[in-house]
């Protein structure tokens, strides 16, 4: 988490991949947990090949794991009938990695509040994704991993909203979808107006 609070303050160039942010998340998150004596000091040589040990293993572990084929697909077929948005807090390089991904293809439309200027969970990252698809906030289906971030946010503004998740939290009456495939359901059983 130290890793990822500290690039949000970094300049990532455009270009840059998730391997390589992978690493500079894994060097913040052993620089820290050295400097708070959670982990004995090391040198720069054994850190390096932690680091990159680390990035080539989750790389390693996204690219053969179901969920990007899985979310390749879904993207594919969602992409030939509606406009798919990405609305993420994430460096300045998200198209990079989508493009890494696959994923491009099938987006209409991202959204990288690096660029914009903008973080969730501030509704107006929402708005610029409902006006970038020229439609309707009731038209748009905003799907998330997150209540306060995606979910509160994009209902604010009067967008459906399907929740990401495998723990649904008691109390919470919405949608909720356990994999992007679940979507499949929704959007053929909706109408237009979620």
């Amino acid at each position: 988490m130290y890793g990822e609070r500290k690039l949000e303050y970094e300049v990532i160039p455009s270009n840059m991949g998730l391997s390589v942010i992978l690493m500079c998340k894994c060097r913040y998150e052993i620089d820290y947990l050295v400097e708070k004596k959670l982990l004995p000091d090391i040198s720069e040589e054994t850190k390096e090949q932690t680091v990159k040990r680390f990035a080539s293993c989750v790389t390693r572990t996204i690219q053969k794991g179901n969920s990007y084929k899985e979310s390749a697909e879904v993207l594919s077929q969602l992409s030939q009938k509606y406009r798919v948005n990405v609305v993420s807090n994430y460096y300045g390089n998200l198209k990079t990695v989508l493009t890494e991904a696959g994923f491009l293809p099938y987006i209409t439309h991202i959204i990288d509040s690096t660029v914009v200027g903008v973080r969730k969970p501030d509704p107006a990252i929402w708005q610029m994704a409902i006006e970038a698809s020229d439609c309707r906030p009731e038209e748009m289906l905003v799907v998330g991993d997150s209540i306060k971030n995606d979910i509160l946010p994009a209902q604010s503004l009067g967008c459906a909203t399907a929740w990401l998740t495998r723990e649904v939290t008691e109390g919470y009456g919405g949608r909720v979808i356990r994999n992007l495939s679940d979507l499949f359901v929704i959007v053929t059983t909706s109408s237009d107006s979620w």
